[in-house]
Order: C-alpha cells, then structure tokens, then sequence
C-alpha cells in the first residue's frame, strides 16, 4: 500500500530555498539531479515509510537525499507529512521541525 504524501508550507518553503541555493551556485543540472534523488526518495518513503531512521529528538523520520541534503518526515495513518527539508551545511541549532 501506497501512503499519500504531503508537504507542510515549512517544507515547501526549505525545498525551494535549496533550489535557487542550487541554481545559483551549481547551475541547471546539479538541480535537476537534485530534484530527480527527491522525488526517488519521496517514492521510497512512499513505499516504506519506516526504511529511515527515526529521531526521538525531533519525532520524525530523517531521510537522507544526498550527502548535503535531508528530508524530515511523520507518518500517520494512511499519510506521510514532510515536514522540512534541510542542507546539512547550516547550523543545527536553528533547525525546527513544527510537529
């Protein structure tokens, strides 16, 4: 069974902040390799949602895109929430996942 997926205004908004980040500073390419892991992970999670790690610290799921790039995810009942996305190079103190 599939699980739906959907996406807070948090994530959406993280999300686009590594594309213009990518865009700006790596050109089309690297972005659209970018966008191609997310949407593959977004299907693995998907699929499984417990394939990653759970994080009692922020109560959510952490799915790794790629070595610069996490997803931080909940599961529901028939729902995944993404709830932030985030680019392992920025502080971890200003990191907030709104549950």
């Amino acid at each position: 069974m599939a699980y739906k997926v959907s996406i807070t205004p948090t994530a959406r908004t993280t999300y686009l902040q590594i594309l213009h980040f990518l865009m700006d500073c790596y050109g089309f390419g690297v972005l659209q390799r970018f966008e191609k892991q997310t949407q593959h992970c977004v299907r693995l999670i998907a699929e499984n949602p417990h394939m990653f790690v759970y994080l009692p610290e922020f109560k959510a799921h952490k799915a790794i895109i790629d070595r610069y790039t996490s997803m931080y995810y909940e599961i529901y009942e028939s729902t995944i929430v993404v709830h932030l996305f985030w680019h392992h190079r920025r502080d971890p103190k200003d990191m907030i996942i709104k549950n």
